[in-house]
């Protein structure tokens, strides 16, 4: 598993092909929202026609344990921050974990949020 594309607080891994019972999720706006921004209220989003969204799992990352959706690119689809705070990028076919990394502070684990 490879860090593969970074935008903002959200995280791209490169997934070696789809693990097995996860659910399909539909989108039903046209866009995939990959993270929310709690603090600006800018999400973090894909084109739904070109991608396709699976329930949050845990996976193993080289850094420990995370909870991450699986997300199957189909075309090269850009990734947005609707607000500009990060540059458009462009995601390349192919299977990925979505993770919003945590830090630590000394009260919790904590998301961490644009």
């Amino acid at each position: 598993m490879k860090l593969t594309y970074r935008h903002g607080d959200v995280a791209l891994w490169k997934a070696d092909g789809m693990p097995k019972g996860l659910k399909r999720m539909v989108a039903t706006s046209g866009r995939v929202i990959l993270a929310r921004g709690e603090a600006t209220g800018h999400h973090h989003q894909m084109e739904a026609k070109a991608v396709e969204v699976y329930e949050r799992t845990t996976v193993k990352l080289p850094s420990g344990l995370a909870e991450a959706l699986f997300l199957r690119v189909l075309a090269p689809t850009k990734i947005e921050h609707i607000g500009g705070e990060h540059d458009t990028k462009v995601v390349d076919p192919g299977d990925y974990w979505v993770v919003q990394p945590r830090r630590y502070t000394p009260e919790a684990i904590v998301r961490s949020v644009d």
